[in-house]
């Protein structure tokens, strides 16, 4: 299971479509929680807290 720290490390790595969208389906099929994905849309470093809400969008 993917963990809130390791989602914010996966996103400090610079990406593209692509990644959001493998990214996207660890976190679908790990069944990660949507409360911290949320949480990490809040991330005080705006590039984590934008890429965590692409991957939001793309999660739905």
């Amino acid at each position: 299971m993917l963990h809130k720290e390791q989602l914010i490390e996966q996103l400090m790595t610079t990406f593209g479509k692509t990644k959001v969208d493998q990214l996207s389906a660890i976190l679908n099929n790990n069944q990660f929680d949507i409360n911290e994905l949320i949480d990490v849309t809040f991330h005080p470093d705006k590039t984590i807290a934008f890429r965590a809400a692409w991957c939001w969008i793309i999660f739905f």
